[in-house]
């Protein structure tokens, strides 16, 4: 059910892992293989488990749809779990901002867009890690800045590279997204600026 070339966490069939676990493998190297699998099986956990595959993500995506509207983000359609390119697949910079601070009202889901490298074991003992695709919370990296603690990367041909953060200071907390940038050079640089400018160094 992945697409080509998708940016994965490398679970493989017959691994059994935590939602938690999930999580991280979604949250930190963008796993789409992750992405298919919390959809298929959260519907399967509400709804049975006699649904297939396609079924399962098929009323995960209506959950995301009415959560959508249910947090104002009129403007925005889902049509898989992951970011992978489908022309109905679509939002706007102020509905990704309303995601994000829905995403981050939930403490499990900020603190792993926080965390950087995570490690765990399968259910069935084989050791898995991952690490965040954020550049700006690569310590020592061209981009580090101390203050971003989120949020999610995310990069199509055709939507760019596009790059949703959060920065804390002094109990302040700075949301900012960018979408289509042309390079993540431009995208990175543009989000350190905001930061610089309204929370300081």
């Amino acid at each position: 059910m992945v697409g080509y070339n998708s940016s994965m966490a490398y679970i493989r069939e017959g691994q059994s892992f935590t939602l938690k676990d999930l999580l991280y493998a979604l949250l930190l190297p963008s796993g789409n293989d992750a992405a298919h699998t919390i959809a298929v099986n959260t519907s399967r956990y509400l709804y049975g488990e006699g649904m297939s595959d396609d079924e399962a993500v098929a009323m995960f995506m209506e959950l995301c749809q009415k959560k959508l509207l249910d947090i104002g983000a009129y403007n925005t359609n889902f049509s898989g779990p992951d970011g992978y390119h489908h022309d109905d697949h679509y939002t706007t910079a102020y509905d990704m901002m309303l995601i994000s601070l829905y995403a981050t009202s939930f403490e499990e889901i900020k603190e792993a867009c926080g965390t950087y490298e995570y490690y765990c074991k399968s259910v069935e003992g084989e050791a898995m890690g991952w690490l965040n695709s954020n550049p700006l919370m690569k310590k020592h990296g061209q981009y580090y800045n101390k203050l971003v603690t989120g949020l999610k990367t995310g990069s199509t041909d055709e939507a760019g590279k596009c790059l949703a953060t959060l920065a804390e200071k002094d109990g302040k907390e700075l949301y900012i997204v960018i979408l289509g940038a042309p390079n993540v050079d431009m995208r990175n640089k543009d989000t350190l600026a905001v930061i610089n400018k309204v929370l300081g160094k």
